[in-house]
């Protein structure tokens, strides 16, 4: 009958639901949700648990929601006691184990300070924009932005991180 209808939509590739090691993480109406083994700060609640010591609080059993500075998260992306999410600007949060740098959450700078800290709750990667997808390694993390450029940080003992090196990397690097 000549009628027209359109849509402007936005999908990304990714996963509003994801497991690691021990703990899980769901994306409901763009909070974060997160539950499990917490012994690295994976769970991202602010603080660290185990099962042998009571006092350092317990692995939350249920879904916790977290607060993080974005409201609107899109995909998650879990590891053994590593969390990353994506929101709807294309930013990337990380949280966890930051042994080799896999967080990304390190200062680029000349005085070759390495960030390897554990995060106990969501901070936001400096440096990466328009990021469209994440995926996460044993101990590294890609990302895909909307020009088409992988961007990759972490642990590059074997290479994985692709910028032709073997060194690790604290801060994400674009794969030539």
């Amino acid at each position: 009958a000549g009628n027209e209808v359109s849509i402007d939509r936005t999908a990304y590739q990714g996963h509003r639901l994801s497991s690691g090691g021990a703990h899980g993480g769901a994306i409901l109406d763009g909070v974060l949700h997160f539950w499990g083994r917490n012994n690295k700060g994976q769970v991202g609640v602010g603080y660290t648990s185990s099962l042998s010591n009571e006092a350092d609080g317990a692995h939350p059993t249920v879904p916790v929601a977290l607060s993080a500075g974005a409201n609107d998260f899109v995909s998650i992306s879990l590891t053994q006691n590593v969390s990353i999410a994506l929101d709807a600007t294309g930013g990337v949060w990380a949280w966890g184990d930051g042994g080799d740098g896999q967080l990304g959450l390190g200062t680029p700078a000349t005085d070759d300070a390495f960030d390897d800290e554990d995060r106990l709750a969501p901070e936001k990667i400096t440096g990466l924009s328009n990021v469209v997808m994440i995926s996460r390694g044993f101990d590294h993390t890609m990302a895909l932005d909307a020009s088409g450029n992988v961007w990759t940080w972490g642990s590059n003992g074997d290479g994985q991180i692709g910028d032709g090196t073997t060194d690790d990397r604290d801060v994400p690097v674009q794969v030539p």
